[in-house]
């Protein structure tokens, strides 16, 4: 055989492994394709201006608002983990594992309107994906298991797979979740109080651990607030650069959402568009007493 002839041989069965190693098989029954290789970029990114494009993390007290309130995002989708026909809402009850992982690659598609989704709740999410690996290994519980940790290890890993899916594809992805207060030891000893979104150590491992953006829906007497800005005793935060400032470049650490979905919708967005007027700011003033709050608010004096 001619060299030309054994190059070109060659070439062919590289450019048929490179296409089977990336997933771009012609066979149109196969599952989705895998992304395509990154190429670098010369241009500089640019952060969406709109709020639902980023990801984000809601959690509060029961019946506080947080499912009427992502209710108000054009174009959302809701996986309701906790299925709830109260709402006016596009949404897919979900009662099985099986049934997430199936409906998740559909809502990539992109065969719809749709620029973000939520999932709600994140720990009935984690429930569902621990008794799916539970199931197929023939156990109630991985502590059944003495496997060194590989039952967990399948359990972190079957809910981050699709979740991850939807973290890192172009639709805006958030997440709610009930409150809990955890007991945090600090280095020297000392212990506190902190309140956190009521999640599994694997499961805030995903969503605290990979959404910068938590949100803490709390009520302050007869007022709902929204915390945007935590401390050591609660949990939030952002990282939405050049947004949440007043009119004079305040940071704000604290939003009213008012008595309906409506004003809570419009409270937020204006906040994040740098328009509230009557927004709370951080006001670090630590008190005497271990345990107690170190992180308290005074209301902008901007008039409105």
């Amino acid at each position: 055989m001619a060299v030309a002839e054994k190059v070109n041989k060659y070439k062919k069965k590289a450019s048929a492994s490179d296409n089977a190693s990336d997933g771009e098989s012609t066979n149109t029954s196969s599952s989705r394709k895998r992304r395509e290789r990154p190429i670098l970029s010369v241009e500089k990114f640019k952060p969406s201006e709109i709020f639902w494009h980023y990801p984000f993390l809601i959690y509060g007290a029961k019946k506080i608002g947080k499912t009427t309130l992502l209710s108000k995002f054009p174009k959302a989708y809701a996986f309701m983990f906790e299925p709830n026909d109260s709402y006016e809402l596009y949404k897919s009850d979900i009662t099985d594992w099986e049934d997430f992982k199936e409906l998740v690659p559909q809502f990539l598609g992109g065969q719809h309107e749709f620029e973000s989704c939520w999932i709600d709740n994140g720990r009935n999410a984690y429930e569902l994906a621990l008794n799916y690996v539970c199931r197929k290994a023939g156990v109630e519980h991985p502590s059944e298991i003495k496997d060194f940790g590989q039952t967990w290890a399948k359990i972190y890993a079957e809910l981050s797979l699709p979740v991850r899916q939807l973290m890192q594809s172009k639709f805006g992805f958030s997440v709610t979740c009930h409150e809990v207060e955890k007991e945090i030891e600090t280095r020297t000893g000392r212990t506190f109080i902190q309140v956190a979104p009521d999640l599994s150590s694997a499961a805030s491992r995903l969503f605290c651990g990979e959404i910068y953006n938590i949100f803490y829906y709390h009520y302050d007497g007869n007022d709902r607030f929204l915390q945007i800005v935590g401390d050591d005793y609660v949990m939030a935060g952002n990282r939405m650069k050049g947004h949440f400032l007043t009119t004079k470049g305040e940071r704000v650490a604290r939003i009213p959402m008012g008595n309906s979905e409506e004003e809570a919708f419009e409270n937020l967005i204006k906040a994040y568009n740098n328009k509230q007027t009557d927004a709370f700011v951080q006001n670090v003033k630590k008190e005497g007493k271990e345990g107690t709050a170190g992180t308290k608010f005074k209301k902008s004096k901007e008039k409105a």
